[in-house]
């Protein structure tokens, strides 16, 4: 019952993305992220280099940090390991990284993993996306929010 609710909350193909993720070139596995409700989310590791599905979902640029090396720095590490610098949501990933890089958001944040949490429906990402900000408050959300979120999101 469980795994068929989840399956139609992330669409009609719930069950073939785990498996198109864990296939794409780059791919270095998973990593669960808390938000401010205190839900749960696994996300999909990517290289950064790596060629992004062309599916919706919910993302995220970070680099990876040492636990120490971020402390040092005076960056907040998760547990993760990940200092997470953007995230938002789109309807076609492969679609907004290409956006992005045109329109050279990221250019000298030495990203170089983007998390992707597949979900078709809007609502869903809608809510994920602001459940993920409201308690990782990214610095780049705050810098691009000048932008409307189909510029940007």
């Amino acid at each position: 019952m469980m795994s068929s609710l989840v399956h139609g909350l992330f669409g009609r193909r719930g069950r073939e993305l785990p498996s198109l993720l864990s296939r794409l070139k780059g791919n270095a596995g998973q990593v669960i992220l808390r938000g401010l409700s205190k839900r749960a989310y696994a996300f999909e590791v990517l290289e950064r280099e790596a060629a992004l599905p062309d599916m919706g979902g919910v993302y995220i640029y970070a680099r990876r940090i040492a636990a120490d090396a971020g402390h040092a720095a005076g960056q907040s590490a998760n547990s993760a390991g990940l200092d997470l610098g953007y995230i938002a949501r789109t309807a076609n990933m492969a679609w907004q990284d290409a956006e992005h890089e045109r329109r050279g958001h990221f250019v000298g944040h030495a990203f170089d993993v983007v998390l992707l949490l597949p979900a078709e429906q809007e609502p869903i990402r809608i809510d994920i996306e602001r459940d993920l900000i409201a308690l990782h408050k990214p610095v780049l959300n705050e810098l691009l929010r000048r932008h409307k979120p189909s510029e940007v999101s």
